[in-house]
């Protein structure tokens, strides 16, 4: 087997493993978000520790929205075999958020939900296709209404030594605050583009 053939072998068995960990993924937010939804309506009589529970099934939500949200990036890099930047068109696109005090609930017009937005789309038709289905609508905003943010650092792999950064997906959490302690953040598995793998 040469090393064009072996490259595309491994890169269909990627894709196949990633296609398989997003649907289950999805499968098991949408149920969590059914169950979390029938729990909120008991429980919010209920005293302080039951609050706390509900947050913390919250957090638990968030981040299987974030591991979604991660597979879809990776799927995209790798399909179109470039950086994120490359497939988002803008690689500070989450600058308009950065200095919001509150993101929740923001306005679709607005520069920080507009850019999302626009590259979520970007992103889920480089992982899907031309044909892809509709995004769903718990990978529009977080748990509490805000937009999600990106931070494309992979691009700077290499450029200063062998400092090499991932991607991260992030929410910015209850508090819809950016950089703030309650940020709940995913890490995007890295694909370095085709500077370093060569699409047969």
């Amino acid at each position: 087997m040469d090393l064009a053939a072996w490259i595309d072998s491994r890169e269909r068995a990627a894709l196949a493993r990633v296609r398989l960990a997003g649907l289950c993924l999805a499968a098991a937010l949408l149920a969590l978000a059914a169950w979390l939804g029938f729990r909120e309506a008991r429980l919010a009589p209920l005293p302080g520790y039951a609050r706390e529970a509900v947050r913390a099934e919250y957090a638990i939500e968030e981040r299987l929205r974030l591991k979604s949200l991660s597979s879809a990036i990776y799927l995209a890099k790798v399909r179109r075999n470039s950086l994120l930047k490359d497939i988002t068109g803008d690689f500070g696109l989450s600058a308009p958020c950065s200095k919001l005090d509150d993101m929740r609930g923001l306005a679709p017009a607005s520069p920080c939900a507009a850019a999302w937005d626009a590259a979520l789309a970007r992103i889920w038709k480089a992982a899907h296709g031309p044909d892809a289905p509709p995004v769903p609508e718990a990978l529009k905003r977080d748990r509490w209404g805000a937009p999600y943010l990106l931070d494309q650092s992979e691009a700077s792999c290499g450029l200063f030594g062998v400092w090499c950064p991932p991607d991260v997906v992030s929410s910015a959490g209850p508090d819809g605050k950016p950089n703030t302690d309650d940020d709940i953040q995913e890490t995007i598995p890295q694909h370095l583009g085709p500077s370093r793998i060569q699409t047969p």
